[in-house]
């Protein structure tokens, strides 16, 4: 059996977890500025 294109649900998977890593970091970034506010 040879697939040549990736599947939708793969391509689904790798984006979803491209935005959760983008979004984490730009929480944690938020939350480092403002604990650095505080100090």
């Amino acid at each position: 059996m040879h697939n040549s294109k990736p599947s939708k649900r793969q391509r689904l998977l790798e984006f979803a977890v491209h935005v959760a890593v983008q979004a984490t970091g730009t929480v944690i970034g938020g939350l480092i500025l403002a604990w650095l506010g505080q100090q």
